[in-house]
């Protein structure tokens, strides 16, 4: 199936759907303990394909001190 447009072409335009206004539907997963290492997002306990989470797709990042909070692609 091809897709007419991807969250990533979303984001461009309307960056606040995936912060402030986001609707509940829209979290396919979430969790705690998760690492960034270079280009590397690494979640332990997560399961990505499960959760049907593929490319084109946003992650929103919040840490607990405050120092990362936004979305990446």
């Amino acid at each position: 199936m091809n897709n007419f447009s991807y969250d990533v072409d979303i984001l461009k335009y309307e960056p606040s759907l995936f912060d402030d206004l986001h609707f509940a539907s829209q979290v396919l997963i979430s969790g705690s303990g998760a690492e960034i290492s270079g280009a590397t997002f690494n979640a332990p306990g997560a399961n990505f394909n499960a959760a049907k989470i593929t490319a084109g797709m946003v992650v929103y990042l919040q840490s607990t001190d405050g120092v990362v909070d936004g979305h990446t692609r």
